[in-house]
């Protein structure tokens, strides 16, 4: 049965907690994005199309885009109110939109994902099925207007970082987290810069898969020396130089 357009407006409210804070006593950017996939997955699962789902019938929900831009960043015990919905799809891949607003109501990040189903055996993707059709709320503008266009590729790096993919950094489908990614090319970016500068837009394109036992390298440039500093990064996997994901971030002065 097709939900009504009511139902595919999710709201879930969040209180910053303690081990959510960065070094600067803010909602750390992991913590935001952790928020977003958390208000999606519970909204999911309440259409009844979630990952657990989807297993079911052998296929699962890949994250395939992912950008956020950031207003400002909660304090720690501030109360942050996620709305999320699902905005476009096509025969590839469905859109997901936020919203972040503090108690007050007043928006304080926005983003907007892409995403893709993939067949669990053979790990390629599949066409997403005709019962998700219906599901796209109607009544709400996207988010942000982004076409998901090619992120830039990364020309000379001047910032080399490698990591081992754990048992922690594993998801229900078996391989890297989103998450893992974001924080290891924040790993990357000069103490300067984030000691110094607020991100404020993160643009993340997931392209091959990760899994246990992978050692991982992280290749980042600085694009320019202007009052805002702008950052590629490559995401590739060591054996075979795959790259596994691209991301851009912008910091700007606090």
């Amino acid at each position: 049965m097709t939900p009504t357009q009511e139902k595919l407006l999710w709201r879930e409210t969040f209180r910053v907690r303690s081990y959510e804070i960065d070094s600067k006593g803010k909602l750390s950017i992991q913590s935001l994005a952790n928020y977003l996939m958390e208000a999606a997955f519970n909204h999911s699962y309440a259409l009844q199309v979630s990952v657990i789902h989807l297993n079911r019938q052998g296929i699962t929900w890949v994250l395939s885009r992912l950008h956020i831009q950031v207003e400002r960043y909660p304090d720690w015990m501030d109360t942050v109110i996620v709305e999320t919905w699902p905005s476009d799809k096509n025969d590839s891949f469905a859109l997901r939109d936020f919203l972040v607003k503090d108690k007050a109501g007043r928006v304080i990040a926005t983003a907007t994902t892409s995403w893709m189903i993939m067949d669990i055996q053979t790990r390629r993707p599949v066409s997403i099925p005709e019962a998700l059709g219906d599901l796209v709320y109607k009544e709400k503008d996207r988010a942000m207007n982004d076409n998901f266009d090619a992120l830039p590729q990364l020309e000379e790096f001047q910032i080399k970082k490698e990591f081992n993919v754990r048992l922690s950094d594993l998801d229900l489908n078996q391989h890297v987290n989103f998450l893992n990614y974001i924080e290891w090319a924040i790993e990357s970016v000069p103490p300067e810069i984030w000691k110094q500068y607020i991100l404020k837009d993160l643009q993340v394109s997931y392209r091959a898969e990760a899994k246990l036992g992978d050692r991982v390298v992280v290749f980042s440039e600085q694009k320019n020396e202007k009052e805002n500093k702008e950052f590629v990064h490559s995401i590739l996997r060591a054996n075979d130089n795959r790259e596994l994901t691209r991301l851009t971030s912008c910091w700007k002065s606090k």
